[in-house]
This record gives structure tokens, sequence and C-alpha cells, in this order.
């Protein structure tokens, strides 16, 4: 299905990331993994599979972003696919949070990926095509007790999905989200204390916490040319 095509993945290193760089491989793609920082781990995963480029910056250095994402740009003839995934959860009582706390998971989970889609946006446009995808969060549509930073970036990022969806349409470029309700990763596990978890379980109707690859799958979906309809939309999966 996506065989000659090139994707972009940021925050690979692991959870939904990581499960949505092992999917798109798996379907013959070529991958532009964006990662933080290199680890072991990550660097034994993509050791001898050709179709893995690996590109580390820090979504907080924005000139670590525009110099490694105009290095992709000038490498490769063209980007098909785009994947905001990478974020960072601040997890406190809003009257307790610093700031500059709030400053950085927008700096992280909103400006950063908004950089990223003006660099890669202006080689779709030359394109004259693309698919834009950004994992926001049901978070940033019901609100989470202790998550105001996280919640709001996330709100702001499903929201400007809309406004770009409307402004690149033109440019026969998609841009659509994915908002995953908890999914199985160290983040939720992290930030979440298991009571708040198991009483979040009982409200949905499939009362378990969804796998990275589920919402992969759902990234993959948007992706295909099965979604060809589909622009401007915030796909739910929460497991409700």
């Amino acid at each position: 299905m996506f065989k000659n095509k090139f994707i972009l993945i940021t925050g690979c290193n692991k959870g939904i990331g990581r499960s949505t760089l092992e999917k798109f491989y798996a379907l013959n793609a070529n991958c532009i993994a964006c990662v933080r920082k290199k680890n072991k781990e990550f660097n034994n995963y993509i050791k001898n599979k050709k179709r893995i480029a690996a590109y580390y910056f820090d979504l907080e250095n924005e000139e670590e972003i525009k110099n490694n994402l105009n290095l992709i740009t000038k490498t490769y003839k063209k980007i098909d696919i785009l994947i905001n995934n990478a974020a960072q959860l601040e997890n406190s009582f809003f009257l307790a949070t610093p700031i500059n706390n709030i400053k950085k998971n927008f700096q992280i989970n909103f400006f950063s990926q908004l950089l990223i889609i003006q660099i890669i946006a202006k080689k779709m446009m030359i394109q004259k095509k693309g698919n834009i995808i950004n994992i926001g969060s049901t978070s940033g549509i019901n609100g989470n007790y202790g998550r105001l930073a996280y919640s709001a970036s996330k709100s702001a990022l499903m929201n400007s999905t809309q406004v770009l969806a409307e402004e690149l349409k033109k440019f026969n470029i998609r841009v659509n989200t994915v908002a995953p309700g908890m999914t199985d990763t160290d983040m939720i596990k992290i930030n979440s204390k298991k009571l708040f978890i198991q009483e979040e379980m009982k409200k949905m109707s499939i009362s378990r916490l969804a796998e990275p690859n589920e919402i992969a799958n759902a990234i993959s979906f948007l992706a295909s040319d099965e979604s060809s309809y589909m622009n401007g939309q915030t796909l739910i999966v929460n497991g409700a």
C-alpha cells in the first residue's frame, strides 16, 4: 500500500510513534524516523533496515528542527506523508504549575509541530500533493484533571488541523488528526495513577487501554488513499 511512499514520523523512539514506524515499515514505506536522542535499543531496531533513515533533534530547539528538516527536504525528492506524533505530558495541578512548564508543553506539542508543518508543507505544495496527520488526544477534547498544559496544547494542535486543511486543500494536501484515548504507553503509565486508569476504563465500552499498534492502524488508515474523502477531520480512537 505504501511502496515508494516517503513518510516522516516524529517521536519514533517508543509508544505510538514506534508502533507507527513499525507499521509503515511493514507496509513497505520509506520511513524518515525522527527522535530526540540516540539510544541503543532504537539503533538496534533500525540497524540494517535500508528503508528507515533516522534523524535526531530536540523539539525544544528550533534551530535543530530547522537544520534537520531542511536537510531532509534537500535529501529526499518528495515527502508524501507527515505524521506529527512527538509529545510532552505535564501532569500537575494548574495552580502549582510554573508557567514555564506550560510554555514547554506548548513548544513541544504545538509550536514545534507547526514549524515542522511549515517546512514540509512547502515541499508538498511544490509536489502538489501531500498528507499531514497530527496526533492529538481525547484530553484535548474533554480535558483532564491536572493536565491543563497537555490538554490545551493538544487542543490547539487539533484546532489548527481544521485551519490547515482549509488553507492547503488547493494544493491537494489533506490534513487530519488522530485523537487517541488512553493508550498503553510509558507516558501514560508514568503520569497516571493506577486507580485513575482503572476508573477511566470503567467508562469505556472496550474496558482496557488501547495498544499502540491499534492507534497506528488508525494513523495508517488516514495516511492511505482509503481515507481520500476525509480532510480537516478528527478521528477519535478511545474505546468508547
